[in-house]
C-alpha cells in the first residue's frame, strides 16, 4: 500500500467506550494494510510521516482474527516501545490455514518526533470485541474495535 488511500475504503465506527473502523479491499493483503493505516491514521495525521527507513514484520497465529490482533497490536507495540511512526504498509505474503495463519509484511516509517507528530487519538489496545474478517475476494472487509 503506501500509495494514496481512498477514503472510501475506511469507515470509523462510533462506539460507547472504544472506538472502531471498517475495511474494505480487493484482497486480505489489502484489508491487513488498510486496517494499519486505519489504525495509525486514528494515532496522527499520515501525511506528517515520512517513510524514511523500513521495518520488517513476521507474525503468526492460529486464526485470522488472531494475525489480524497481532499485526495491529505489533504496530501499536512499535509506535509505544519503540517510538516508531508508519505511513507505508505492505504485507509481502499471508498464508491461511486450518491449524495456523503467517504474515510477512515491510513497515516504512520514521522516528516519533512530538514536534512534527501530533497525536490525535491515544490508542491503549486492540480488542478482538466485535472483530470481523471477511475474505471473499474481490469483496474482503474487516471490522475492528480499539481501545482508546
Amino acid at each position: 500500500m503506501g500509495e494514496s488511500i481512498d477514503k472510501s475504503q475506511i469507515r470509523v465506527l462510533d462506539h460507547t467506550a472504544d472506538m472502531g473502523f471498517e475495511v474494505n479491499g480487493d484482497s486480505l493483503q489489502a484489508v491487513f494494510e488498510l486496517c494499519a493505516n486505519a489504525l495509525t491514521s486514528i494515532l496522527t495525521d499520515l501525511t506528517a510521516i515520512t517513510a524514511e527507513q523500513t521495518t520488517p514484520v513476521q507474525l503468526e497465529a492460529a486464526d485470522i482474527d488472531g494475525l489480524m490482533y497481532a499485526w495491529l497490536s505489533e504496530i501499536l507495540y512499535l509506535f509505544d516501545g519503540e517510538k516508531m511512526l508508519f505511513t507505508s504498509f505492505k504485507c509481502s505474503s499471508l498464508n491461511l490455514s486450518e491449524t495456523s495463519c503467517s504474515l510477512t509484511a515491510e513497515l516504512g516509517g520514521e522516528q516519533y518526533d512530538p514536534e512534527k507528530h501530533r497525536i490525535s487519538t491515544y490508542v491503549k489496545a486492540i480488542t478482538f470485541h466485535q472483530m470481523r474478517i471477511v475474505d471473499q475476494p474481490p469483496n474482503c472487509s474487516a471490522r475492528v474495535f480499539i481501545d482508546i
